[in-house]
């Protein structure tokens, strides 16, 4: 049975860190730090939904406003473009007749 190893906040913080800024794989990062690939991506997880100093609840939150807010911008670019595509096809319609 393997020992479970306690890390520091710090060294997890710094792992997210690297994984986030690198632009490296999890696996090569995990294994350069002597972790395993799914501890590092459960750090990583973590640190998505609770970011560096909140509470638990307040990154949930926090990171669900944020999605949220991705999510409305992407609806309003998606509107745009479908607002264009029917005016598209307006103007093509009308050249066919």
């Amino acid at each position: 049975m393997k020992r479970k190893v306690h890390h520091p906040a710090e060294f997890r913080a710094e792992a997210v860190r690297l994984v986030a800024e690198s632009g490296r794989r999890v696996p090569e990062i995990a294994a350069d730090l002597g972790v395993s690939s799914r501890t590092l991506e459960r750090w990583v997880e973590q640190a998505r939904l609770k970011p560096e100093g909140t509470t638990g609840k307040e990154g949930l939150d926090q990171a669900l406003a944020a999605e949220v807010k991705q999510l409305r911008r992407e609806l309003e670019l998606v509107r745009q473009e479908r607002d264009i595509l029917k005016k598209a096809i307006g103007v093509f319609s009308r050249e066919n007749r």
